[in-house]
């Protein structure tokens, strides 16, 4: 969970969402713990170009075009429809990320503000959580 992650000796200075949906909502989580972000952690998310709300324009994203990816989408299935492209085809595309520099990152601590190493940041998708790092110590 978010409260015992920050309750770590060692917590995170960031953390990224892979949705700004979840980074709005892990913003509120933390304004409810007392932590200000940007000041004590930073929030990146993950979306669209088009920023709607308040706080996604203030949040500082991973942006995708997603007019463009649309379109992309849209033509591709055109292809399979029209028998151009076949259904299972495994051809890759690489859509352009951006970023919203929005108001969520600060500077992170350096080592001798902290006190110690900050480690290695390990995630699964499956765990959704930190797990401990190759070398024994606890990931952040």
């Amino acid at each position: 969970s978010l409260q015992r992650m920050i309750g770590e000796p060692n917590p995170p200075t960031a953390i990224m969402c892979h949705f700004d949906d979840l980074a709005e909502m892990i913003y509120f989580q933390l304004d409810r713990l007392d932590l200000r972000v940007p000041e004590d952690i930073s929030l990146i998310g993950f979306g669209g170009t088009w920023r709607r709300g308040a706080l996604a324009r203030r949040l500082t994203s991973v942006v995708v075009d997603e007019a463009e990816l649309g379109s992309r989408a849209a033509n591709l299935l055109n292809e399979m429809r029209c028998g151009l492209r076949n259904m299972d085809d495994s051809e890759e595309f690489v859509m352009p990320l951006g970023l919203h520099e929005g108001e969520t990152v600060g500077r992170a601590a350096s080592q001798s503000e902290c006190g110690k190493s900050l480690g290695r940041l390990s995630y699964t998708t499956k765990q959704q959580h930190p797990r401990e790092g190759d070398d024994g110590s606890r990931s952040q």
